[in-house]
């Protein structure tokens, strides 16, 4: 990693000092010769912060936009897994946007395949050609009920992709009379935990 910082920045130092030279040169000859020159250079950039991008394999909490920019730089594939999918299910009801509206649909594209382009003013556009997305979220029943109970969201497709599955267990204390865990599992954990 730190000889690839320190290449690409005598890439950026070299594209200055031929900025600095070509000011001094009015010629077209050379000015063409010049943006050949930092176009090389820049495309040698970009090919560093493509090898400077640590591999991701799932992400928890998102917008949208960040999503499809992880999509991007990691091949196209992503996981979202949760044990608290309290905040997935906060972000797809619009916790990004104000609550203004509902952001499921990149989602969706991600379950069924297709093309995604992300075009915002103020940042570089994300182009997807088949993005895969795999969830795995565990949320409460509180919240899986409160998701059922949206119209937009069963309407809008995401839902409906979901195999959900609700348990439908009640709390009960732990009491006494509860079986022990067997000796020989107890044993196994506690040589694993010790090695």
């Amino acid at each position: 990693r730190p000889k690839l910082l320190a290449e690409k920045e005598m890439l950026e130092m070299e594209i200055k000092k031929s900025l600095r030279s070509s000011n001094n040169q009015l010629a077209a000859e050379s000015r063409e010769d010049d943006i050949a020159f930092i176009a090389d250079k820049k495309e040698r950039i970009d090919a560093i912060d493509k090898q400077l991008i640590s591999p991701r394999y799932y992400c928890q909490d998102f917008s949208e936009q960040k999503l499809a920019m992880l999509l991007h730089d990691h091949g196209e594939r992503m996981a979202i897994v949760s044990d608290e999918g309290r905040i997935f299910v906060d972000n797809i009801l619009g916790r990004n946007t104000g609550g203004k509206r509902l952001e499921e649909g990149f989602l969706v594209k991600g379950w069924s395949g297709g093309s995604w382009n992300d075009d915002k003013v103020g940042r570089d556009g994300v182009s997807l050609n088949d993005p895969c997305v795999t969830m795995v979220v565990a949320v409460q029943p509180d919240k899986l009920n409160g998701i059922l109970a949206q119209p937009a969201l069963i309407e809008g497709g995401l839902f409906p992709r979901i195999l959900s599955y609700h348990s439908n267990a009640e709390p009960k204390p732990i009491g006494e009379g509860r079986p022990p865990i067997p000796a020989c599992w107890a044993d196994h954990w506690r040589r694993t935990i010790m090695t």
